[in-house]
């Protein structure tokens, strides 16, 4: 839509717009994306009534509450659904005949979308890490996994190796500087500490 402007046959009048691109076009944008979210904010309220009246029993249901959730990007929600989820499963299989618990084996797919979420959400890479791989390994038909398992992977060594880079960079700081590239140094560490915060 092209901006709109007053306008006027007399010389003296300023155009201006009235109605910007930009604005409009946000407005437009979060009022589409409200609308879309509706059905999505109903199948919460569906599963959580679901959940609530099998006692908070319900892996399945938790588990597609996790996803509804990730979907709208409640990333907090989502990791407590597949967690809560993965927990009912393992109360209702209890142990295996060796006595061996089965929490770990029961539900790949919620194993999955655990790991993926904590990836995703930047909460704790070594964590998607683990999730990853026990889906991978319960379920190796699962390619989203694998790519996901890489996708953390990659994630977690940046991490580690820029941490490494903070520290080795905080020393030489600490040291005086001996080789006269501070300011090179400290940008490094502000854009790393803003980065943290984002």
């Amino acid at each position: 839509m092209p901006n709109v402007y007053f306008s006027s046959s007399s010389k003296d009048v300023l155009q201006q717009i009235l109605f910007s691109n930009y604005v409009f076009e946000s407005k437009v944008r979060a009022s589409l994306t409200k609308m879309e979210q509706e059905p999505t904010h109903l199948a919460v309220l569906i599963l959580q009534r679901l959940i609530e009246q099998r006692n908070g029993a319900a892996p399945e249901e938790l588990f597609n509450l996790g996803i509804v959730y990730h979907s709208l990007k409640e990333y907090e929600k989502s990791i407590s659904a597949f967690h809560t989820s993965l927990d009912r499963v393992s109360g209702q299989k209890n142990t295996t005949a060796e006595g061996q618990s089965t929490s770990q084996q029961s539900y790949p797919e919620a194993h999955y979308w655990l790991g993926r979420v904590l990836y995703e959400s930047k909460r704790d890479p070594a964590r998607a890490v683990s999730e990853l791989r026990l889906a991978t390994q319960q379920s190796p038909d699962n390619i989203a996994a694998h790519y996901y398992l890489g996708k953390a992977l990659r994630a977690l060594v940046e991490q580690e190796i820029l941490m490494e880079a903070e520290r080795a960079f905080q020393t030489y700081l600490n040291a005086g500087s001996p080789l006269g590239q501070q300011e090179e140094v400290q940008e490094f560490l502000r854009s790393r500490k803003a980065s943290k915060t984002r």
